[in-house]
């Protein structure tokens, strides 16, 4: 034990003596300067920095407000660690930065300036050219439309590893051009700055890229796609990847013909894209990402890019057509199919495609090894039907694939007191009236073989076509007997009579060959599941009243057609249904078994 009080007293006096020393050598007389730096750094470490998590205050009020603590700031000196963060900017004596600076000692610095004219460029050049070798991180706000560039030249900054600049104006990179390596630069972060610029600061060691309305001198809403690729490519330690509104070109077709670059992004961990439709399925396209990263960090957007700003961009692939919906579906597609992926992907499972009044159209894919989902959303799209001609024409391994496919659509608020099928006011929550919808799930259940359950949240229009295609099921297979029938009589003329057993062999070998030439829609279907359908169109109806108007009844034939093509559902669900009462569960029962929720909430509205 004295052992041990020896050594805890030495190491207090050690302390101690430490202090005492801090305190000589900054002459210091105020009490904060007693409390050990760690403490002092968390109290005062509110410098504007662009860091998570970190406040910004470009007019420094809070760090001249000192005075609320220290009677007279400026004679105070805290541990260096708390100036390291360095403000620039008119409302900001420059004496004041000059002794921030000094006090941050030999340690790193950050500098954040806000530059309104281009005087305060050359003031900075003179205030941090002793310096540069000690900053680490530049962020720029350029509230001028001035020219940045000095006279004088550029500063290099050899330590430079962080570099953000915000304009609004199109401006200039100031203080760093391409005439200087930057050996360490890791992240750039570019907003509404010329291309040219930009380009000049690309570097191999940049592992986060963040771009934002990028601009040519020229044209600024016509920036070439394969460029971009072409500076992807050179960044083989890129982790993170963020693009938003760029305005790229959006010609398919260029890219399509071997004009753009294969990139391979091999440490890719965070891919987030901001763009139209087809610029985004474009760049898909020709980037070969981790199968592990594309299984759980995928993020992507579509917006119109004349929303944030005006410019000349080119409709063509956004609300007024139909081919970048399928082009950006197609690429997503691509990748689940195991194309432009370093790694395996393991075997797809379902399908959900959901279309919201505000959202647009979401759609997740489910893997059947683990709950993983992959999500994108697309705004501004909001007819069903375009997913339809966009899973047309998706590789068919990805469709083969399928298992389970949900199709929901929002909830219109006056759903109950709407008659959906006599109304045409709700054509962007399903395929409803579209007369496309019937003949492209006559092309997409050719590769759709093994979907086993199907789920329809809503989803009107899709029930309808189903239902048709059913009836299109049974035209058929009444005209392959009426043919069959003519040629028996034919034959009956010509040959004669057969016996009773002939008959039946021939009647039952005629069925099998119907049965496999028969198109029957979704033949591995075992599950339906129906989510708040109305089945009747009045509230007061009769159980047995057969219209093939009412989806009680186009259900029924269904689930009849199904059975009698030898193909029939094991199992209905019907959940939150509207004007649906226990009676119906019997009629359905008589072809499938039928598991009803029981909710009568809405059986009489």
């Amino acid at each position: 034990m004295p052992l041990v009080s020896a050594q805890t007293s030495a190491i207090h006096q050690d302390e101690e003596a430490k202090r005492q020393t801090a305190l000589a050598s900054h002459g210091s007389v105020s009490p904060l300067a007693t409390l050990v730096p760690e403490v002092l750094a968390q109290i005062f470490f509110f410098v504007p920095t662009k860091r998570p998590g970190a406040s910004v205050l470009w007019d420094v009020t809070e760090l001249t407000n000192l005075g609320l603590v220290c009677r007279y700031w400026h004679s105070v000196t805290l541990t260096p660690i708390l100036w390291r963060d360095v403000v620039v900017g008119d409302t900001i004596p420059q004496a004041q930065t000059q002794a921030m600076i000094e006090r941050s000692g030999a340690l790193p610095i950050r500098i954040g300036a806000a530059i309104r004219h281009k005087s305060e460029c050359t003031a900075m050049y003179s205030l941090l050219e002793p310096y540069v070798h000690r900053v680490e991180e530049l962020i720029f706000d350029l509230l001028t439309t001035d020219d940045c560039v000095l006279p004088r030249g550029d500063l290099n900054i050899p330590n430079l590893r962080f570099l953000e600049v915000t304009s609004y104006a199109k401006a200039t990179i100031p203080l760093v051009s391409a005439r200087h390596p930057l050996p360490h630069l890791s992240e750039l972060h570019i907003m509404n700055v010329v291309y040219n610029d930009v380009a000049s600061m690309i570097r191999p060691t940049l592992t986060r890229l963040n771009l934002c309305i990028m601009f040519n001198y020229s044209t600024p809403s016509a920036y070439p796609m394969p460029e971009f690729l072409t500076i992807l490519q050179s960044l083989p330690a890129l982790q993170d990847l963020h693009c938003a509104s760029m305005f790229f070109s959006n010609s398919f077709d260029e890219l399509q013909a071997g004009h753009a670059p294969q990139v391979t992004l091999s440490q890719l961990r965070i891919l987030y894209i901001i763009d139209h439709r087809a610029a985004v399925a474009n760049l898909l396209n020709h980037i070969i990402i981790p199968v592990d990263f594309f299984r759980t960090r995928w993020n992507f957007h579509y917006d119109e890019p004349g929303m944030l700003v005006e410019t000349e961009v080119s409709l063509d692939s956004l609300g007024r057509g139909q081919r970048g919906l399928e082009q950006l579906f197609a690429a997503y597609a691509s990748k689940l199919c195991g194309q432009g992926l370093i790694g395996a992907m393991p075997p797809t499972d379902g399908l959900l495609l959901e279309f919201g009044r505000v959202m647009g159209m979401e759609f997740s894919v489910y893997h059947r090894t683990e709950k993983n989902s992959q999500w994108a959303t697309y705004h501004k799209v909001r007819r069903a039907a375009l997913a339809l001609d966009a899973l047309v024409k998706v590789d068919p391994t990805f469709l083969e694939s399928l298992r389970e496919l949900t199709v929901r659509t929002a909830r219109y608020e006056n759903l109950v007191e709407l008659n959906i099928h006599d109304s045409g006011l709700l054509p962007f929550l399903s395929w409803e009236r579209d007369t496309s919808c019937p003949k492209n799930l006559t092309a997409l259940s050719v590769n759709l073989v093994n979907l086993e359950s199907l789920v329809l949240d809503r989803s009107y229009g899709v029930f309808e076509a189903i239902f048709m295609q059913h009836q299109n099921t049974l035209n058929y297979s009444d005209n392959i007997l009426a043919e069959d029938e003519g040629e028996e009589d034919d034959e009956e003329l010509e040959f004669g009579e057969l016996d009773e057993d002939e008959q039946d062999d021939d009647w039952q070998n005629e069925e099998e060959e119907m049965d496999e030439d028969m198109p029957l829609l979704f033949p591995k279907l075992r599950s339906l599941t129906l989510i708040h359908h109305m089945f009747r169109k009045n509230p007061r109806y009769s159980p047995m009243s057969q219209d093939l108007t009412e989806n009680m009844w186009r259900l029924k034939f269904i689930l009849e057609t199904r059975q009698d093509a030898k193909h029939p559902l094991e199992v209905l669900r019907i959940v939150q249904a509207y004007r649906f009462r226990a009676e119906d569960v019997k009629i359905l029962e008589e072809n499938t078994e039928v598991q009803w929720d029981g909710d009568t909430t809405y059986a009489d509205k």
